[in-house]
Formats: structure tokens, C-alpha cells, sequence
């Protein structure tokens, strides 16, 4: 199972790509490697550091952009300010309790930088799909008014007593059938009407600050839970503005969820609470 920090890094990546994987793919299984070793350093802006001064280093025909995806990725997590240090910071001005082991912060810090690095990939990967949007717009006007036409195409052919016009009818019934099945929706899953941004990203890090934090945590807007939350969430989704009581509805209503990396006897595995 993947650790929340080579997470955190690999979204990161992610997110910075500008769609040429080349580079991303040879970034990779360095990463993997130093998960799978536990090479990784609380920070993956140090991580990011040292694999750019390899790079810099490396007179290969790719090291230029990889540097540069390495540098953008860098950027996405220093923008967030979603660290081991902020977080701690976060914690003692929100007044939650702090875990006493670092590794405890340390994993807190990736599952606050992954939704934020995931909100950065989703903004990537809507802007790369900005030149198809035109196209299915216009194949969805065209689906629209073929299904205005068709009942007035088929009614036309139905007068007739010819058995060739009898034969079109049944063809253009056909047509309107399998007219309803085709999609032509951007490929993905939506927010969803009325919902905000920030909330899929406040269920998870409520549970991931319940798991990590305090298990005995309340979510009441005035509490400490609720206002780490709302630091948080305003980092991972800039832009937004989640609010205290907004979060407390959702809470209310939802409920948090998480799936918290851990290590027993030496294995990482996901447990789901």
C-alpha cells in the first residue's frame, strides 16, 4: 500500500504535469524506491530538493524537464503551506491537542497536502480538457434537437402504406433508442449540483483528524477540531471559503470518513474507519 507521503508527492506530481508523461514516468519509481525503503523525508519539499540537485547535475536529454515538472511540483506544495511545521503551527493556534510522536504530525501533514494536491490536479485536468468542452457542447445541442426531430420524422413515414416506408419507420425507432444511450457528458465524476468544492476534501480530513488528533473529537463550530478545519480546508482549496458553521452542517449531516495508513509489525496497510 502506498504511504500517505509518497501520495502527497505523487499528486503533486500530478498536478504540475502539463500533460507530458515522459518525464513524470521516469520521476516515479524513484519515489516508489524511497517509499519502499523509507527513504522519504517528513517534508517532500525536501525530497523535491534533493531530486532537483540530482538533476541539475544530470547532463541527460530529460533532466530539463524534468527539473522543470520537479519545480512545479515544488511550487504546488510550497503554495499550500500544508508541511509538518505549518500543520504543527495549525494545530496550537487552533487549540487542538498535539500528537506527541512527529510521525503523527508528519501524517497528517501528507493527508492534508494529498486533497489539496488533488484539488490542484482536478484544476490541471479541467484545463486540459477546456479544447474538447466546445465539442461536446455542440454534440449535446445536436443529440437535443435530434430528439425534437424524430418523433415528427417517424410520424411523417408511419402515413405511408409502402412497405420500404414501413421499413424506414422501424429504422428511425432504432435510431431514437440507441440516440438516448449515447453520452456526451465530460468523462468523470461531477461535484454534483449545490455542492461545494471544499466538502468531499472536510469529510476525509475530519476523519484523518479524529484518527490522528483526538478520537474523542467533537465538530461544534467554536471547538478546536472545527477551526483546524477551516484553516486547513482554506489551504487545500484556495480561493474558497469554508466556514466553521458550514463545516458543522456537513459534519452534522455526513458525518467524517478516512482511511489512515498505518504500520503494524513492520507492514503499511489502509484501514478504513
Amino acid at each position: 500500500m502506498a504511504s500517505p507521503l509518497r501520495n502527497a508527492i505523487g499528486e503533486a506530481l500530478y498536478a504540475a504535469d502539463s500533460g507530458a508523461a515522459g518525464p513524470r514516468d521516469k520521476i516515479f519509481p524513484r519515489l516508489v524506491h524511497d517509499a519502499e525503503t523509507r527513504n522519504l523525508l517528513d517534508d517532500p519539499r525536501d525530497w523535491f530538493g534533493l531530486q532537483l540537485k540530482y538533476e541539475s547535475q544530470n547532463l541527460r536529454p530529460q533532466s530539463a524537464a524534468k527539473c522543470q515538472l520537479l519545480e512545479r511540483s515544488d511550487y504546488l506544495v510550497a503554495a499550500a503551506r500544508l508541511g509538518p511545521a505549518d500543520l504543527a503551527a495549525m494545530l496550537s493556534r487552533t487549540g487542538a491537542p498535539e500528537p506527541p510522536n512527529s510521525a503523527d504530525i508528519a501524517q497528517l501533514a501528507a493527508r492534508c497536502l494529498t486533497v489539496a494536491m488533488e484539488h490542484q490536479r482536478s484544476i490541471t485536468n479541467k484545463a486540459s480538457w477546456e479544447p474538447y468542452n466546445k465539442l461536446l457542447r455542440e454534440a449535446r445541442e445536436a443529440q437535443r434537437k435530434l430528439r425534437q426531430l424524430m418523433p415528427s420524422l417517424i410520424a411523417l413515414w408511419k402515413r405511408s402504406s409502402h412497405g420500404e416506408d414501413m421499413s424506414r419507420v422501424l429504422e428511425y425507432r432504432m435510431f431514437a433508442e440507441e440516440l438516448e444511450k449515447v453520452d456526451f457528458n465530460k468523462p468523470g465524476v461531477s461535484v454534483g449540483v449545490g455542492r461545494r468544492v471544499w466538502e468531499t476534501g472536510a469529510l476525509e480530513l475530519a476523519g484523518v483528524y479524529r484518527d490522528i488528533v483526538n478520537p474523542n473529537t467533537g465538530w461544534s463550530r467554536n471547538g478546536p477540531a472545527v477551526r483546524f478545519l477551516v484553516e486547513a480546508l482554506r489551504r487545500a482549496y484556495p480561493g474558497t471559503n469554508p466556514t466553521a458553521a458550514a463545516i458543522e452542517s456537513l459534519l452534522a449531516r455526513r458525518g467524517p470518513e478516512s482511511r489512515v495508513s498505518e504500520v503494524r509489525n513492520g507492514a503499511l496497510i489502509n484501514c478504513v474507519r
